[in-house]
């Protein structure tokens, strides 16, 4: 009589809670039977019968491919600010995707004013600044460029942001974790255009504008531009979509997705940051002394569990893949380690081929769930020795009154019945790293593709404003004046008084930028510089009518907004001249970022 084999031989276990080594699972399944592992139930009497799309003729061609009908969750879910149709973001749902490589469709969107319906015959691209040649390119003119393609992920600086709550948000990967996304982009290195245009060496940044409502823009080094940088024309093939930037958007790989400009109009060479909204008082954190980092611009290294996760509830004990997804600006993983029982012990994961530099990458390793309580976790590792923080870590060093940058670990708790929750479980963990200084390149010929831009064009498209006031337009503007034009174009957005609300205060929260409480960053409390409120207005209000003030008008505007904080008297105008001396409270208020900040 033969002895029978016996159905409970032992897993190689690779950490505790039931995590498995890869290596030797289809060892075991091949003795077992995977069977065995997985839970499962018999299948239904009738189950393989012919079905009907069997004896029927399929759909015709279509001019371009849709997903199954039998996918109509596999979408994007999408906030909008109150009183508008396209500001806002929306997320990429990674629990239902694999892979890697995120689809056209499914990117995540984050606009500050809708999405332009731009005409591509009728686009340009000026670059000018510390040039020796300012230069104007068509599209086509750009196509007829060497081109390059990179594989990349952007990902918002606000992504994960809810992670800095005290209480764990009732949600999952995409409502948390959804601005991060990964594409092939296909356009022009940056480097090739500023070789063209001759950069003087005093210029050691750019300052990157988009051609939509807001005139989104934001300073860039110099030393990322003659980098990494590129000019995409395309994403995954086809030409990049509008709602990411169509027809043309600036790429910087590894750096957060606002910096990553779209709908790219113009790049203009300069000596030191232009101070933009969306460097000072946005996508800055702010710090319990009171002060706010500036110019975080690498996203660390980060990770999440995307199966199992929130709405992908267990089916019962037994075999499972537990995967997700990890990246980092500062180049390759290396390793990721997952965690079942909540960072008491760690094993590392699969890493799915071809792992790249400032890309998406995925994770796998197997679980054997006994249907007991788990919480489960991940932990990044790149190349630079960079090591993924903890939760409270992170929050050691920056506190709990920001929502940018949080790449702290995250957590999943599985409960007996197998639902997936998120959960604020967290350990201590190490990190440490150096920051890379790159060079620019000298002047070079080129093709000669762009035509040389005149002054008086330049002069119309080039409506930055800087801290020192370059830029500055002639006019005129008092209190009084301002606050008849912030009735009639402003207070509808911004309430009496820049009370606020739908949109941001404007005045108020001094002494709020210390302690323990939610800063109320205003104009009056958070602004470094008074020329940034100018250049926003101008180019960005009112909300459904972007550039339409004079010059007066937001001279005006500035000195009411500014007269409400008490940092200008009522009888005092603001002019080229006067506002840039106007001294904000918290000029001092900003330190740049240094890695491990």
């Amino acid at each position: 009589m033969s002895k029978r084999r016996p159905t409970n031989l032992r897993l190689d276990l690779a950490a505790g809670n039931g995590l498995l080594d890869r290596r030797h699972l289809f060892t075991a399944a091949a003795t077992v039977g995977t069977a065995a592992l997985i839970s499962r139930t018999p299948a239904a009497a009738g189950e393989l019968a012919v079905a009907p799309w069997m004896r029927e003729v399929g759909l015709p061609f279509v001019g371009y491919g849709q997903p199954s009908r039998f996918e109509p969750k596999v979408v994007r879910v999408s906030t909008t600010a109150l009183g508008t149709t396209g500001t806002g973001a929306s997320r990429t749902p990674h629990h239902l995707l694999n892979g890697t490589i995120t689809p056209n469709g499914l990117h995540f969107e984050r606009h500050h004013s809708g999405i332009p319906d731009i005409d591509p015959d009728r686009h340009r691209l000026l670059i000018h600044g510390l040039v020796k040649r300012p230069l104007v390119f068509t599209l086509d003119a750009l196509t007829r460029y060497p081109m390059v393609s990179r594989i990349a992920f952007i990902e918002c600086g606000g992504n994960s942001g809810a992670l800095y709550q005290k209480d764990p948000a009732p949600a999952g990967v995409q409502a948390l974790h959804g601005l991060v996304s990964c594409s092939e982009w296909t356009g022009v290195r940056l480097a090739d255009l500023l070789d063209e245009a001759g950069v003087d060496p005093k210029a050691q940044w750019i300052v990157a504008e988009g051609a939509d409502a807001a005139g989104m823009s934001r300073s860039v080094p110099m030393a990322k531009a003659m980098d990494d940088a590129i000019l995409a024309l395309y994403q995954n093939g086809e030409r990049v979509r509008p709602s990411n930037g169509y027809p043309l958007r600036l790429l910087l790989p590894g750096y957060e997705g606002n910096m990553n400009v779209k709908w790219l109009r113009r790049i203009k060479a300069i000596e030191g940051p232009t101070m933009t909204k969306d460097e000072t008082s946005k996508y800055t954190i702010s710090l319990s002394d009171g002060k706010a980092l500036q110019f975080v611009f690498p996203i660390e290294a980060k990770s999440v569990i995307t199966h199992p996760s929130p709405g992908l509830a267990m089916k019962g004990p037994g075999l499972y893949e537990i995967s997700g997804l990890a990246w980092s600006g500062y180049g390759k993983l290396t390793n990721v380690d997952v965690s079942t029982d909540g960072g008491k012990s760690w094993a590392p994961a699969t890493l799915q081929e071809r792992v790249l530099a400032k890309a998406l990458t995925r994770f796998r390793i197997p679980w054997r769930w006994n249907g007991g309580p788990a919480v489960l976790q991940s932990r990044a590792t790149d190349e630079s020795g960079y090591i993924q923080p903890s939760r409270a870590r992170l929050i050691a060093d920056r506190g709990l009154r920001t929502i940018y940058h949080f790449n702290g670990i995250a957590s999943w708790a599985i409960g007996e019945n197998g639902e997936v929750t998120h959960t604020m479980a967290s350990r201590l963990v190490a990190a440490a790293a150096a920051w890379l200084v790159l060079s620019a390149t000298a002047l070079a010929e080129g093709p000669g593709l762009g035509r040389v831009a005149v002054p008086d064009e330049i002069a119309s498209w080039d409506i930055s404003i800087g801290p020192d006031g370059a830029g500055l337009p002639p006019g005129h503007g008092t209190p009084k004046r301002g606050e008849t034009v912030y009735a009639e174009k402003c207070a509808a957005c911004h309430r009496e008084k820049g009370a606020g609300k739908p949109n941001d205060q404007l005045v108020g929260g001094r002494g709020t930028l210390s302690g323990e409480q939610a800063p109320v960053k205003t104009v009056g409390s958070f602004w470094p510089y008074a020329t940034t409120l100018f250049d926003y207005i101008r180019r960005a209000m009112p909300l459904n009518a972007a550039k339409s003030l004079s010059n007066d008008e937001v001279y005006a505007v500035c000195a009411y907004i500014l007269e409400l904080n008490v940092i200008i008297g009522e009888a005092d105008a603001m002019d080229a001249q006067t506002l840039p001396q106007v001294q904000m409270p918290n000029r001092d208020g900003f330190v740049s970022f240094t890695r491990g900040k």
